[in-house]
């Protein structure tokens, strides 16, 4: 991928780290009444994210590599904020079930990333398997702990917004470490 290439897609991850942060935050800092006031929140969140990740999967190219998670997230987000429009009480119920499946298809990336790189740090598996298993948990909760996994997917957002932040930081670096200099 050429250089402007890189720059979209950081720029995309940094705009995705941000918007997680944001809901991450609210969900997990948020009352009864105040997630029951969320909706608009919900909606620009899964509207802003969907398009931000189909305009990825067009700008990056990943079609040509048979790399459709892009366009599968994208579609879901959109999905998800026209599916709220209309049954908001019907997605807080379901909220952490959502949201395990979102850190499952997030898992599943990490894994598919993770193989395809000639250097496997260890640390990444290990975020692998966690993630799995607190997406496990996380659907097979019962409903009495449906506030503590709410608000635990709230925390679990913040860390994968800042994993998602740091790492393309410290690959913006790497990129400008390996230009070579010119005099």
């Amino acid at each position: 991928m050429g250089q402007v290439g890189d720059t979209m897609k950081h720029l995309i991850e940094i705009l995705q780290a941000l918007l997680l942060f944001v809901l991450g935050f609210l969900i997990l800092f948020s009352d009864s009444i105040i997630m029951n006031s969320l909706k608009i929140v919900f909606i620009i969140f899964f509207l802003i994210s969907g398009l931000i990740s189909l305009v990825n999967f067009i700008i990056t190219k990943d079609y040509k590599n048979n790399q459709y998670i892009n366009l599968i997230i994208g579609t879901i987000n959109i999905w998800s904020s026209l599916f709220i429009i209309n049954n908001y009480n019907l997605f807080l119920k379901v909220l952490p079930q959502l949201i395990s499946i979102f850190a499952i298809i997030i898992g599943i990336t990490f894994l598919i990333d993770y193989l395809n790189k000639e250097n496997k740090p260890k640390l990444d598996l290990l975020k692998i398997l966690l993630l799995v298993i607190y997406s496990l948990f996380l659907i097979c909760q019962p409903l009495e702990l449906a506030t503590l996994y709410t608000k635990l997917s709230g925390l679990g957002f913040i860390v994968l917004s800042l994993y998602v932040l740091t790492k393309t930081v410290l690959e913006i670096t790497n990129q400008k470490e390996q230009k070579p200099k010119r005099k």
